[in-house]
């Protein structure tokens, strides 16, 4: 594999969150800039295969190519696009944090293997030390060194920068957005939630809930807007159920979503009920 290119962290591995979140260069700034579904689609999919390029990564690209595929369908609407590019930020940035994970796993490994080559090391020394004293040589004693066999992990290979370059010249034009949207703090909160985070409002102020329905674990935020709303719904349908201002939609869409948060003109509510069972054993 090529040595990876990109900005790097003092510990020399790729650093992630600029990778990311950079707003001129980042992945997340490029994405919000597709003019069409399509074109949305078509960059993330290079972008993912790009970045999950070992052998067992396999599984990986098919997870997310069928969740992308079920982000974006063949007939998606371009007049969703700003929701679809909020759901696939999500997706961005929960790679994002795997990829920083791996590479803070990737720099203890090599602090642990510097740590054991050293003592190694120091041990046939003291050992030819000896064995030279007793049988009064002069000859040095070459000790070879080994090569060290860092573990891959999830890195850009050599040239992703320059399949960015030309995917922005062929799917981007405009300005770029910066920072976590409210959206992402909105469905974070959910999710921590869910997890037994303690979260009393949601990033609007509003009640955030934890309840305990239809055997799962479900949360429900109030008085959110109802682009967040929409954008939030679109995200969890694929990780359970929503419910929006009391009622389950039958059909998922984004317009169709949107249409079931614009009905409480207070401050829609969100519920989603996650694929997170309850622990009876509590």
């Amino acid at each position: 594999m090529e040595k990876a290119t990109g900005p790097k962290t003092k510990a020399g591995t790729i650093d992630w969150e600029v990778m990311f979140e950079n707003p001129d260069t980042g992945l997340i700034a490029l994405i919000s800039q597709a003019h069409s579904a399509h074109a949305l689609h078509a960059i993330v999919l290079a972008i993912i295969k790009q970045i999950y390029t070992r052998k067992d990564d396999s599984h990986n690209i098919e997870h997310i190519t069928e969740e992308l595929q079920s982000l974006i369908p063949d007939d998606a609407n371009d007049d969703d696009l700003p929701h679809l590019i909020e759901g696939i930020n999500v997706i961005l940035r929960e790679i994002k944090e795997e990829c920083i994970r791996k590479a803070v796993e990737h720099v203890e490994h090599g602090k642990h293997a510097d740590s054991d080559e050293k003592r190694d090391a120091a041990k046939h020394a003291v050992k030819a030390k000896k064995k030279q004293k007793k049988k009064k040589k002069k000859k040095r004693k070459k000790l070879k060194t080994k090569k060290k066999k860092v573990p891959v992990g999830y890195w850009i290979v050599g040239g992703i920068i320059s399949v960015m370059a030309v995917s922005v010249i062929i799917y981007f034009s405009g300005g770029l957005e910066k920072g976590k949207s409210s959206t992402q703090i909105l469905i974070d909160q959910m999710k921590a939630a869910v997890e037994g985070e303690a979260v009393d409002l949601n990033a609007y102020q509003g009640k955030l809930k934890v309840e305990e329905k239809y055997g799962r674990i479900t949360v429900s935020v109030h008085g959110i807007p109802a682009d967040v709303c929409s954008s939030a719904a679109w995200y969890f349908v694929n990780r359970g159920n929503v419910i929006i201002n009391g009622r389950m939609p039958r059909k998922i869409s984004p317009n169709i979503l949107n249409e079931h948060c614009n009905r409480n003109p207070e401050g829609a509510i969100l519920t989603w009920v996650s694929k997170k069972t309850v622990n009876k054993g509590d």
